[in-house]
């Protein structure tokens, strides 16, 4: 973002037509009223259409042209889209099909939402009142179960662990069964084996058995985390001098390790004569 702050870029009033050069993305936003200073760069990136009804490219790309279509139209028109393809359901009990031509047609005759039925063509749920559904052309199989027991499946599926002080190795049916054995707190090796957590009472715990635990743990793993480089800047000579962590800085500043966040969060201006910023 700071890089793309020096580049010109052009924008486009769509509902005017008006074009206006801009020093740069943050000037863009400034002009034209945008809390966001990024907004403009990320429609000229191409991750947006339009903000504020706005269009925008980089000053180089002189053959971009603006959309014809944009903001609340363009998002009615990606519904419809979504809506009006033709749809393919498949029973899991029968193997029936059946074919719809809207999402509503297909929720009217399987008596759900057309919510639910979107989410499992889209792939964000399994089932729909016994159902499964998919967009014509879709080339997903369709999974061995639904409901209650692919439920049952993904609690079972088995865990593998390892103790990181003694080397133990342990499997277990799964998540829960291992928090139960090994005492741990509701969820723990869930959360480690989903990579939230590093490790949970000294265990460290993995769905796929050919996987390594972590080198460094506890203390150290937190530690190494925490330890990003930093720059301090003494405010009266302009002087960067770079350091490993924050704790470095302190141990030869002298300035404490919170001060240090504060000013690099934005929450305070300088400590004992010094700015920082992370390298």
């Amino acid at each position: 973002m700071v890089a793309e702050n020096d580049i010109p870029i052009v924008g486009v009033n769509l509902e005017t037509g008006e074009s206006q050069k801009f020093k740069s993305g943050s000037d863009a936003a400034r002009k034209i009223g945008l809390k966001s200073t990024d907004m403009p760069m990320a429609v000229a990136r191409g991750e947006r259409t339009s903000v504020a009804n706005w269009w925008f490219r980089y000053e180089a790309e002189v053959d971009r042209q603006p959309p014809t279509i944009w903001g609340n139209k363009l998002r009615i028109l990606e519904v419809q889209k979504k809506q009006s393809k033709n749809l393919i359901a498949t029973s899991f009990e029968t193997q029936e099909q059946r074919h719809y031509k809207t999402l509503e047609e297909a929720a009217n005759d399987l008596g759900v939402t057309k919510g639910l039925i979107s989410g499992v063509a889209r792939g964000t749920s399994t089932s729909a009142n016994g159902w499964w559904i998919q967009f014509e052309g879709d080339k997903r199989e369709m999974p061995m179960t639904f409901g209650s027991a692919l439920r049952r499946e993904k609690r079972d599926e088995k865990v593998y662990a390892i103790n990181l002080s003694s080397g133990e190795k342990r499997e277990f049916r799964n998540c829960t069964v291992a928090d139960i054995e090994l005492d741990l707190y509701k969820g723990a090796a869930a959360s480690v084996a989903s990579g939230q957590r590093a490790s949970a009472a000294g265990w460290w715990f993995t769905l796929k058995q050919s996987d390594k635990p972590p080198t460094k743990v506890k203390g150290a793993l937190v530690a190494e985390a925490r330890s990003k480089p930093i720059y301090a800047i003494e405010l009266a000579t302009g002087k960067e001098t770079r350091f490993d962590s924050a704790k470095q800085a302190e141990e030869a500043l002298g300035v404490h390790r919170s001060s240090i966040s504060n000013i690099i969060k934005g929450k305070s201006r300088s400590s004992k004569g010094y700015g920082f910023r992370f390298a």
